[in-house]
């Protein structure tokens, strides 16, 4: 059975608390710990072609706040937000230059969005990387240079479980003249050229 980060994080630290209650009666309160990331994630999630994860992973609020380091910027930018092991997941399985610097892109993108425009508060992946925020916005960063309004462009702006009374997309590039008045006609409002130069 394999269990995502923070389920694994989860579980470490309430066996934790179980095994420390004698230390914790005497003492009042415990200190929340740091743990090692090989304690809790299967290894190939820990090194990939182009990304490693910090051994040391504070434990803060029931949650495990791990750092992942690749040659695009480091993720750290989105600790505390729900969900962040499925980019864990999705970073790990890139197989190519391309494949990292595109999940890498986006997510120092949702990042600044998070930073910037209102919180973060769940993020899934892969197909493709989506934020929410607390008040139910939904969020698709796209490191891309160009969106035209194809067949399968036309799909995933339909989508069901794209459906939101708040819906934006921020991309690093640009969309066509026709994609950006289609995307709009369907409710989505339009971010382009985001610099991801900048996040660097």
């Amino acid at each position: 059975m394999k269990f995502t980060l923070s389920s694994i994080a989860m579980i470490t630290v309430l066996i934790m608390g179980t095994t420390m209650m004698t230390a914790r009666a005497q003492s009042g309160f415990e200190t929340e710990p740091v743990l090692k990331a090989k304690d809790l994630v299967a290894p190939e999630l820990l090194k990939g072609p182009h990304f490693s994860v910090d051994d040391r992973v504070p434990v803060k609020g029931f949650l495990a706040y791990f750092t992942i380091r690749s040659d695009y910027g480091t993720f750290q930018r989105l600790q505390g937000v729900n969900g962040l092991a499925s980019i864990v997941d999705f970073a790990a399985a890139a197989k190519t230059q391309d494949e990292t610097r595109f999940v890498a892109g986006s997510v120092n993108i949702l990042a600044r969005y998070h930073e910037s425009v209102a919180p973060i508060a769940v993020t899934t992946a892969p197909g493709p990387i989506i934020g929410r925020t607390t008040n139910g916005t939904l969020v698709i960063p796209a490191a891309v240079d160009y969106v035209a309004w194809t067949e399968r462009v036309g799909r995933m702006a339909q989508r069901d479980d794209f459906k939101a009374p708040d819906r934006t997309t921020w991309l690093s590039g640009q969309m066509s003249i026709r994609a950006r008045k289609e995307f709009t006609a369907r409710g989505w409002r339009v971010d382009e050229s985001f610099s991801i130069a900048a996040e660097r």
